[in-house]
């Protein structure tokens, strides 16, 4: 087993005394010039040194912070799941901490450094990073890590998920009951696992129903940044919007990945001379706060992120305490709460 980096290693290296490397190492704000920082910084990557603090995890269990990183902290799904992460910590006397990545991996990986340099008792993470390298190096660490809201390959961590495929299946299954018959699927860049269950469990149902697949119904942005901190979803659903008006034969519904989504897509369609539920259905995806009281009140499908976080933050802290030493894997199941944004076309017989 190949020995682990040290200070004197990188002093050696970069040339410059233990006091600077340890400063720039630590985090401290002590004023390092820029270029040698950066050598620094440099060197401790190539000898893959790692810090004490990370080293030695079950020195470090007195912690009673966790790390929470989230895509975004704009979207109301994300707020009311972190509530219910807040309280459970609260309870038993832990102080989650909130970072978002904004839709970046690289910002995800600093953040995920950054709880690491913190020492903390425990990650959870929602994370849009197909590469899960840097998380195969959390766990080499023994921080304990659940994650939620998305799925990763191949790793074995405890996980909180909602059933994506099920649910968009199920957002097939009420409207073809609502008599459409032709629905259309609209959704972010599917660079993440649940995006892509949710296209499946849509094509299924399509299938399960005898509904013709038809490829200028599955409609995707094509960027995953976030064009405004706030406005990202929103305006996902007002292009899908001028994508769908512009379609010759357009669909009877829509099902949206998300809330947000939809009320920019019923918007814009409002502004294009459409109606919801008059002209276009449109069903969502989270069952926010605000698709209650929205214009019209939105049928969505219920993901419930209160429940989601508290459950994810019970099983990281039983994980610290070591009170369960097996992952646990939570999958929960979508309903869907029916409000008036899709309209009866015909009843079935």
């Amino acid at each position: 087993m190949a020995r682990k980096a040290t200070i004197s290693q990188i002093v050696q290296k970069v040339g410059c005394s233990p006091a600077t490397v340890s400063r720039v190492l630590s985090g401290s704000d002590y004023p390092v010039k820029k270029e040698t920082r950066r050598k620094i910084l440099q060197a401790a990557k190539e000898l893959n040194y790692v810090s004490p603090s990370i080293r030695s995890p079950m020195k470090n269990r007195i912690s009673k912070d966790i790390g929470v990183v989230v895509p975004t902290l704009t979207n109301p799904f994300y707020p009311q799941l972190l509530v219910g992460v807040e309280n459970v910590c609260e309870e038993h006397g832990y102080t989650p901490f909130f970072c978002s990545s904004h839709r970046s991996p690289k910002k995800e990986q600093e953040m995920l450094k950054a709880s690491l340099s913190r020492s903390v008792a425990g990650i959870i993470l929602s994370s849009i990073n197909e590469n899960q390298d840097f998380l195969t190096d959390i766990l080499q660490h023994n921080i304990p890590l659940v994650v939620f809201d998305q799925s990763l390959c191949n790793l074995n961590v405890s996980y909180v998920k909602f059933n994506y495929f099920e649910a968009a299946k199920l957002a097939v299954e009420h409207l073809y009951l609502k008599g459409h018959r032709q629905i259309a699927f609209a959704s972010p860049p599917l660079n993440r696992l649940v995006r892509r269950e949710a296209l499946e469990g849509y094509l299924f149902g399509l299938d399960e129903f005898h509904l013709p697949r038809q490829d200028e119904y599955v409609i995707l942005s094509d960027s995953e940044k976030e064009r405004d901190e706030g406005l990202y979803d929103f305006e996902n659903g007002r292009y899908f919007a001028k994508c769908i008006f512009r379609l010759e034969k357009r669909p009877t519904a829509v099902f949206t990945l998300n809330d947000l989504t939809a009320f920019g897509l019923i918007d814009e369609l409002g502004k294009l001379g459409l109606k919801v539920p008059e002209d276009i259905s449109v069903v969502g995806f989270d069952n926010i706060e605000q698709s209650s009281f929205f214009s019209p009140p939105l049928t969505t499908i219920n993901q419930p992120a209160y429940e989601i976080g508290r459950l994810t933050a019970k099983i990281l802290i039983d994980q610290i305490n070591g009170k369960t030493m097996e992952n646990t894997a939570i999958n929960l199941r979508p309903s869907i709460v029916e409000r008036a944004s899709v309209r009866t076309l015909y009843l079935r017989e």
